[in-house]
């Protein structure tokens, strides 16, 4: 019970998102609005940015507003954090997120999700894929299927762009044929693990692959540790 108060406790300090997930859009008080549409008159880098600092809720719904609206959020740096996500029910809530998932072609800037991922293999899968394939830079991957020992696939040690990862409540994929080497995870400044299963040498792998490593946390990961070496001159 320990172990499961603290991993709790650190999931309060995932990376942050580049979005408030509070505010909301108004007029400046005091103006009147005089019905003209400044905001669509910007260039698509711009609104590329205004729609990668929506909440995820928000930025979706201005693919209503028009095909040029639809087409910039189809392309813009996706920030998703699932607690913006609507849905009565865990079923409908995860069938959501894997259609944002899906239907976003742009780069994964700041992907943040916790699900029960229980009888949701096919999801699961899919999503890891398309985070490595995205690019994703900052992610929170946490399961709360009930128990440990669901496998992250291969892939999700494919995220090449990573800058801050955060996993819980997982087994860590097998790293035994991985090539390790400074260009697997580049960026790689902070890594999160807890109440996951790993083997020493998935702890090798991670710090012999990243070479700017700031921060490591570990909040119990199992049994299969014995000993880990903490070679890695970036460490803070």
């Amino acid at each position: 019970m320990a172990a499961l108060r603290n991993a709790i406790m650190l999931l309060s300090y995932r990376p942050k998102l580049a979005v408030t997930r509070r505010a909301t859009l108004h007029a400046a008080d005091g103006e009147e609005y005089d019905g003209e549409d400044r905001i669509s008159a910007l260039s698509d880098d711009l609104l590329d940015l205004v729609v990668s600092r929506l909440p995820i809720d928000d930025a979706v719904r201005t693919t209503a507003l028009s095909t040029r609206w639809r087409r910039i959020w189809h392309g813009a740096p996706l920030v998703l954090c699932d607690e913006r996500i609507p849905g009565s029910t865990e079923d409908e809530r995860i069938a959501t997120i894997d259609h944002i998932l899906a239907a976003h072609t742009g780069p994964f800037q700041s992907v943040d999700i916790t699900c029960c991922f229980k009888k949701k293999e096919r999801e699961l899968a899919q999503w890891q894929r398309l985070l490595a394939a995205r690019g994703v830079q900052d992610l929170a991957f946490v399961s709360l299927s009930g128990e440990l020992g669901l496998r992250l696939a291969p892939d999700i040690l494919r995220c090449a762009k990573l800058r801050h990862r955060c996993l819980g409540f997982w087994t860590f994929p097998d790293t035994a044929n991985r090539p390790d080497g400074v260009g697997v995870f580049p960026h790689l400044e902070e890594l999160d693990i807890l109440c996951t299963k790993m083997e020493d040498r998935d702890i090798d792998h991670m710090l012999a692959s990243s070479p700017v490593l700031k921060t490591l946390t570990f909040v119990w990961s199992g049994p299969q540790l014995n000993h880990i070496s903490l070679l890695s001159p970036s460490l803070q």
